[in-house]
């Protein structure tokens, strides 16, 4: 059924998700050793979560906790702003946020600089260069110093299972 093919793909996404590192959880890796969420996997992320499940409290808080965590990671780019935005309601997205603007009317390159400071996908390929491997260097010989970005979010466990009932728990 649809339902159970929708159910397939989430659970088939969340261990994709799971199994990869956050970039501040590990060193600069060496060919094939790891693979390192980007600003796609984000978005992708909370893409699947808009599309695969239905909306709820449950949907909220693990779309919240994806982009609390992207948030913190500085990868918070077009793609996630646009997908976390399908994912949550605007008012809730509000005020976990802690925004000044109305969601709705914010792009992504308004919303705050920390959230965005290691997303290179919106910026010229030139600069983009440069960036990667200067903010590489700085981060391995100072670990980020600023403390990171609280939304508020209750953490839970990301498990495909927890809504299989079509029902909020």
């Amino acid at each position: 059924t649809p339902r159970d093919e929708q159910r397939e793909a989430l659970k088939i996404a969340v261990q994709t998700f799971a199994s990869m590192s956050s970039p501040s959880s590990s060193p600069i890796p060496s060919k094939g050793e790891l693979v390192l969420r980007d600003t796609v996997t984000y978005g992708n992320m909370l893409k699947c979560f808009a599309n695969l499940m239905p909306r709820g409290e449950i949907r909220n808080r693990m779309a919240l906790q994806v982009f609390e965590e992207c948030c913190n990671e500085g990868l918070v780019g077009a793609l996630v702003w646009n997908e976390v935005r399908r994912a949550v309601p605007y008012k809730l997205l509000e005020e976990t946020c802690h925004l000044k603007q109305k969601c709705r009317s914010l792009e992504a390159h308004q919303l705050p600089k920390k959230w965005r400071e290691n997303n290179y996908g919106d910026k010229p390929v030139q600069q983009q260069s440069r960036n990667i491997a200067g903010k590489r260097r700085k981060n391995q010989q100072n670990p980020k110093s600023s403390p990171p970005a609280t939304l508020n979010v209750p953490q839970i466990l990301i498990v495909e299972s927890s809504w299989a009932s079509d029902k909020d728990m």
